[in-house]
């Protein structure tokens, strides 16, 4: 949830607002039904708060998405580049990666324990 969270805040400082009168996020339908109303729940907030536009909330399959797929690949390749300096994928995506940084960098609370 914070990853999506600091994920949303992210775009949504960097958006330029002007010409936009709606907002749509897509997620995998691989959520079940419970943690779809606490993803929607804690983004609706952000929203309204951030973006102050109308929106949508969907859940699609990723196998019928395209653009979920084409993000997935995106960070995938990102994240190979960071975890494993395997640059393969990144430099065929990399014209289309505006930034990068390193998220947990700057701070010490742990969310997620990391498993090797």
């Amino acid at each position: 949830m914070k990853m999506g969270e600091a994920a949303l805040v992210y775009a949504f400082n960097r958006a330029e607002w002007g010409s936009f009168k709606h907002v749509v996020i897509v997620f995998s339908s691989v959520f079940y039904r419970k943690k779809r109303g606490i993803l929607k729940q804690t983004f609706k907030a952000l929203i309204k708060q951030k973006a102050k536009k109308a929106f949508a909330l969907y859940f699609h399959e990723s196998k019928f998405d395209l653009c979920n797929q084409a993000v997935d690949y995106l960070g995938w390749a990102v994240y190979r580049k960071w975890e494993n300096d395997d640059l393969r994928s990144y430099n065929s995506v990399r014209h289309m990666v505006q930034s990068e940084f390193n998220i947990f960098e700057k701070g010490k609370i742990e969310y997620y324990t990391y498993k090797q």
